[in-house]
């Protein structure tokens, strides 16, 4: 079900951060799928196409600018996700168990990111696909817990 009224800025500025945060996190685990043997990062990867799916469904639907979603090798048009992009980065450099560490963060960022967008809205189709992020996000960062062996 689609509200017909127009977003509030407070929505549109939560679904284009959701959208490029979703970036990031797929930038990340697809480069340390290619750097590391541990198969979680390339299907957490693959996971993540969906997510970014889901949201850019969101943007197509209200009619959002595409323009302002950068990825890994193009940069971020967000600042707080460049800045947190390359924090990660470095982490994930270090060792394969920087990775994990990093990957578990990048979920918990994105966790607590989705209760806050969550809470900006009453839009049922928006809230539907911020829970199920939310819900992958939840998984993805259980398979990183059990990959650190906590």
């Amino acid at each position: 079900m689609t509200d017909t009224a127009p977003l509030s800025e407070t929505e549109i500025s939560d679904i284009l951060f959701m959208r490029e945060e979703e970036q990031l996190a797929y930038d990340l685990y697809i480069r340390w799928a290619g750097m590391y043997p541990m198969p979680i990062f390339g299907n957490i990867a693959e996971s993540e196409t969906m997510h970014i799916y889901e949201v850019q469904l969101l943007m197509d639907r209200y009619g959002l600018p595409s323009d302002r979603i950068g990825n890994a090798s193009a940069g971020y048009y967000n600042p707080v996700i460049r800045s947190l992009y390359y924090s990660f980065l470095q982490e994930g450099a270090v060792s394969q168990t920087g990775a994990l560490e990093a990957g578990l963060a990048v979920e918990i960022r994105d966790i607590a990111d989705l209760d806050n967008a969550i809470a900006n809205t009453t839009r049922p189709d928006i809230l539907q696909v911020r829970n199920n992020l939310r819900q992958g996000s939840e998984n993805h960062k259980s398979a990183f817990l059990r990959a650190l062996g906590r």
